[in-house]
């Protein structure tokens, strides 16, 4: 970004509320600000950004926050003084172990303060040790810390020795505008770290380069070469989010027999069928990106968009700000930044084989709720499935599904707690169970799609369902097949969260009663009440 075009995008929201920010550092970055309140300006953000004077970062740090969001841009000698060329070559130096662990405390309370907003740039520093290998354990040591922390790690061409040395400002004068957009990407992801089911993008000169309505479908191209090798490199990299399970969906405005061509033709790395949801029209953003969310039945916050174009992002963010906005870049430069947003929206720590199928189980889903459209009754739709439940009792080698469908599901969710591996093992040590089912219908096999904790006591402390099995009676069925398992009464740690309405309205029918925010199911009464759901499933309990 030149100069000239990052003061024009802070002239462009100039109109809007200004954000105060602060950047923190031990250096001196009021040349790199300018360019961070452009990068906020392509997000649709006014920010008011000041920074701290040289060299008080640590006496900042000791200080309480006072409510200012915060972006911190750290260097190696933030985490290890010794290793500042301002400094000279240091004396004695201490174990590198040890200079580690003081770093690895010191990029912790950095990262806390700044909720992860944090750039690191791995640039060398000066030597701390003769002994080379000590060096390097020390240079790879404070690296690691910084990428544990959640700090995004920049390459040492960001930074310049020679006006650091000169004036205290270590950012390269032609990175001053990658830096800043590393920071700004930052400072959007706290809280969304793996949150991201959909990649909602949009068409030209995003997934193509051209534009398919002045061009033609013929004349746009992700081709492996020249100026198309961006959108090349960046429909692979949408493959292969989908073939780990992601949902690739299109929101752009063009016709839709139009938009769909350059995908029907071929020769590309994408093919229409590789998106579970095509929205293309005249209408906003937003409104394309409503109707994915909810004809997918997901919640806005799963939601990740790319698009080129910022005035569509910054609709975007002020219509629905639960979904997360990602620009695609305008040179090929800057793909490295939009790669690394994306795979922290998308993280995930481990694939289970429901994560690589959930495009195939979402189709699945949507032909079942067009056979629901043309049914009579639902009650003849149901039975018309034929839908089997198969109820397994789950043991540490094979509880991942369960614990990862616990910690990713948020509308029917008993409470909204998230369990580690270790805090379930300690629960089933002291003597409880944990349940999941599987579903089957006639359109293939939906996985795992329901987890059920109680502890040793009997008490329900996890009951969560998948979205995606909604209306199908799943949950009555489950406790009425797992009656002679577990206690009646049977109670549950209820809580109402932000998004478990839909567990919450369960709860409403008859069977159920709260005292005190305790919640109480009588499953003698939901079995009075609920019979008939029962029925609609082959019930199978199988060993896991």
């Amino acid at each position: 970004m030149s100069f000239l075009k990052a003061r024009n995008a802070i002239k462009a929201v100039s109109g809007l509320p200004a954000e105060p920010m602060r950047l923190i550092a031990s250096c001196m970055l009021d040349n790199l600000v300018l360019y961070l309140r452009a990068a906020f300006a392509e997000r649709g953000i006014n920010a008011s950004i000041d920074s701290l004077p040289f060299g008080t970062l640590q006496q900042h740090l000791a200080a309480a926050p006072d409510g200012t969001a915060e972006l911190a841009l750290v260097l190696p000698w933030d985490l290890c003084p010794l290793a500042d060329w301002r400094s000279g070559s240091p004396k004695s130096p201490e174990p590198p172990e040890d200079l580690i662990a003081a770093g690895a405390k010191t990029i912790v309370r950095i990262s806390e303060r700044c909720l992860g907003a944090v750039a690191y740039i791995d640039t060398p520093a000066i030597p701390v040790f003769r002994n080379t290998a000590d060096q390097a354990r020390l240079d790879e040591g404070l690296r690691s810390v910084a990428a544990g922390a959640g700090a995004r790690i920049l390459g040492p061409d960001a930074f310049s020795l020679t006006t650091y040395l000169h004036s205290g400002a270590p950012v390269a004068g032609n990175r001053l505008a990658d830096v800043a957009e590393a920071l700004a990407a930052q400072w959007m992801l706290p809280g969304r770290r793996g949150i991201g089911k959909v990649l909602v993008t949009d068409l030209d000169n995003c997934l193509w380069r051209g534009t398919v309505g002045e061009d033609g479908p013929e004349n746009v191209s992700a081709d492996a070469e020249g100026e198309s090798y961006k959108h090349f490199i960046y429909q692979s990299y949408l493959g292969r989010l989908r073939r780990d399970g992601i949902m690739l969906a299109v929101a752009s405005r063009n016709d839709p027999d139009l938009a769909r061509a350059p995908l029907e033709k071929g020769g590309m790395p994408l093919g229409v069928d590789d998106f579970i949801a095509f929205e293309s029209s005249y209408g906003s953003k937003s409104d394309a990106v409503r109707s994915i969310a909810r004809n997918l039945n997901l919640g806005l916050a799963n939601i990740v968009m790319v698009d080129d174009n910022p005035v569509e992002l910054a609709e975007v963010n002020a219509a629905l700000p639960e979904v997360a906005t990602v620009l695609f870049p305008g040179d090929s430069a800057s793909l490295p930044n939009l790669f690394s947003e994306l795979n922290l929206l998308f993280h995930r720590d481990a694939l289970t084989d429901e994560d690589r199928r959930r495009n195939e189980l979402y189709r699945a889903r949507a032909a079942v709720a067009d056979q629901a459209a043309k049914a009579e009754s639902v009650e003849d739709f149901l039975r018309g499935l034929d839908m089997e439940l198969t109820i397994f009792e789950r043991t540490p080698e094979t509880w991942s599904r369960a614990i990862q469908l616990i910690n990713k599901t948020n509308q029917f969710n008993l409470n909204g707690q998230r369990w580690s591996e270790e805090n379930v093992s300690r629960l089933l040590s002291d003597g409880g169970r944990l349940f999941t089912a599987k579903l089957t219908d006639k359109s293939g096999d939906h996985g795992e799609i329901l987890s059920f904790l109680v502890d040793g006591r009997g008490i329900a402390q996890a009951f969560v369902m998948s979205c995606r099995v909604f209306q199908r009676r799943i949950e009555y069925a489950f406790l009425l097949a797992i009656k002679d398992r577990v206690t009646s009464p049977l109670d549950m740690t209820f809580r109402r969260t932000e998004r478990n309405t839909p567990f919450a309205m369960f709860t409403d029918g008859p069977g159920f009663t709260r005292d005190d925010g305790a919640l109480r199911c009588d499953l003698d009464e939901i079995a009075a009440c609920h019979a008939d759901d029962l029925t609609l499933f082959r019930i199978v309990f199988e060993d896991a």
